[in-house]
């Protein structure tokens, strides 16, 4: 991926897309494998939220939360819609690499988990909140999902 990246840009941004590129490439596969499937769209929304939170160290909601998680994450992530569109890039090359690798695979609109893949999951350490956010955003639609991100930002 390294390549895809201009000789221009700085040494400084080359390392942090790698960085964040990995952690996506982490979290990516156990996020599928709760979702059971999720579009393009839906799953760097997701990933961009829980990336975000586990960022942040700091959690503003518990596992005891049960309802309205998406605003809730919105509200705790504080993205803006410049963050999603400097996120694409990374999250893509994780994407790009996960299929690559067989990890991930495309079934019609959605990507999903090889079920014969093995997950390390102290690879992606969740929050209660966290897997209850991810588990009620698979049952949304992306509609909603892009409905109330643009909302927040």
């Amino acid at each position: 991926f390294m390549e895809r990246l201009s000789d221009k840009e700085s040494k400084i941004y080359q390392d942090a897309f790698v960085l964040i590129l990995s952690e996506y490439v982490d979290v990516i596969p156990f996020i599928l494998s709760r979702m059971k499937g999720a579009s393009f769209v839906k799953l760097l929304t997701v990933t961009l939220l829980v990336r975000r939170s586990r960022l942040m160290g700091v959690e503003l909601y518990s596992g005891h939360d049960k309802n309205n998680l998406l605003s809730k994450a919105l509200i705790q992530a504080g993205i803006s819609i410049d963050d999603l569109v400097d996120e694409v890039p990374m999250f893509s090359a994780a994407v790009d690499l996960l299929m690559r690798n067989g990890t991930v695979l495309v079934d019609g609109d959605e990507l999903r988990i090889d079920e014969a893949c093995e997950l390390n999951e102290s690879n992606a350490s969740f929050t209660a909140f966290g897997i209850s956010f991810i588990e009620e955003c698979s049952s949304l639609s992306d509609e909603y999902v892009l409905e109330e991100v643009l909302k927040s930002v």
